[in-house]
């Protein structure tokens, strides 16, 4: 247990999008242990009283934001009300975000628009509105859980792996702005993760839904895991973070044997995708 004295965020505010469940749950409570107080953000208010209650961090929320990014002002707005809690926000974490699946010919494009507006839109303009008073303050954290399908982008995951690969390519260029400012920008990738978003998600191809609901436990992190892994990342000053060893070896061969990624991609679409 770290100790109170050494705990790295003490005195710092954090604001978490996406708290409700998942990867989001376990970072608040990662935040928290670390010192941090929170400012929670979900589209349920029953998710986050969840969070809360479950890690017991009723002294270390200052206040919960119902945020739903798919509705015009709702960025502003939570931004607004953070402000209203606490006057600083060391610490942006990026982590809402919504996934639809499927091949290209098969999605409407409300879904790449609703992808978009979630898992691209909303990211980048918090930051936008939030980096400013980072600056006069001197310093803060900047994160964003991403994926991997941002550095590596599998057959059913076209309009998805855009958003993600999109944020990806913004935290690169910002992370090497605003290092002279004090401030950290972290991008975690993890690949599949055993959390609700699966069974949640959209599908637009049966098989793709029958393949991705039904993942081994041994295959993946848990979000214990990959919030664990996110906040040390973080803490670090880290820029990129793979997770998942199949991930890091899909990015590897991406890299250096493209033929063989492109093989891969090829099987992967006999398997996924209808």
């Amino acid at each position: 247990m770290t100790s109170k004295t050494s705990k790295p965020l003490a005195g710092k505010t954090a604001l978490l999008t996406g708290a409700g469940s998942g990867i989001g749950r376990c970072l608040a409570n990662e935040l928290a242990q670390q010192g941090a107080q929170l400012i929670l953000t979900d589209i349920d208010q029953a998710a986050l009283d969840e969070t809360i209650n479950l890690y017991q961090l009723q002294q270390q929320v200052l206040g919960t934001i119902i945020s739903n990014f798919l509705v015009a002002g709702d960025i502003e707005r939570t931004v607004e009300e953070a402000r209203a809690l606490s006057a600083r926000i060391d610490i942006l974490y990026n982590n809402a975000g919504m996934m639809v699946l499927g091949q290209v010919r098969n999605l409407h494009w409300e879904d790449v628009e609703r992808l978009r507006t979630v898992n691209l839109d909303a990211p980048l303009k918090l930051t936008h509105l939030l980096l400013p008073q980072m600056i006069e303050h001197g310093g803060g954290h900047i994160a964003f859980t991403c994926s991997a399908s941002a550095v590596a982008t599998p057959p059913g995951a076209a309009a998805y792996g855009l958003t993600k690969a999109g944020v990806q390519a913004f935290s690169e260029a910002l992370r090497a702005e605003v290092k002279r400012h004090n401030i950290s920008v972290t991008t975690v990738c993890p690949g599949f993760v055993h959390t609700p978003l699966a069974e949640k998600s959209e599908y637009r191809d049966q098989r793709c839904r029958e393949q991705t609901t039904s993942v081994p436990k041994f295959v993946g992190s848990s979000p214990e895991k990959v919030a664990r892994l996110s906040v040390r990342a973080m803490l670090k000053r880290k820029g990129l973070v793979v997770i998942g060893l199949d991930e890091k070896f899909k990015r590897a061969t991406k890299q250096w044997w493209p033929w063989l990624y492109e093989r891969i991609n090829l099987l992967m679409a006999k398997h996924l995708i209808d």
